[in-house]
């Protein structure tokens, strides 16, 4: 189902933008060591699509809880993925 172009180019434009930003933020962290070097591209891909889906199930359904919930979840796991220190 789609929304339109007008919606697709938008979401589009917003999610390169986004991505750009996590992209830059990894691509530094590995630059001054904080982090193994890695595929910050395919990084933070896995990270956008994380993000979304719980996003859409909170869209949904309410649940998890964005704040007390998906955060405090989300984070390490997106952290360890990078093997970032904890």
């Amino acid at each position: 189902m789609s929304l339109g172009p007008a919606y697709q180019s938008k979401r589009l434009e917003v999610h390169g933008r986004f991505a750009s930003l996590i992209q830059g933020y990894l691509d530094d962290a590995v630059a001054e060591g904080s982090i193994p070097p890695l595929d910050t591209r395919v990084a933070t891909l896995a990270w956008l699509g994380a993000v979304n889906e719980v996003v859409i199930q909170w869209l949904y359904s309410g649940r998890p809880d964005l704040m007390t919930e998906a955060v405090p979840a989300l984070t390490p796991l997106l952290l360890r993925s990078i093997g970032a220190a904890q």
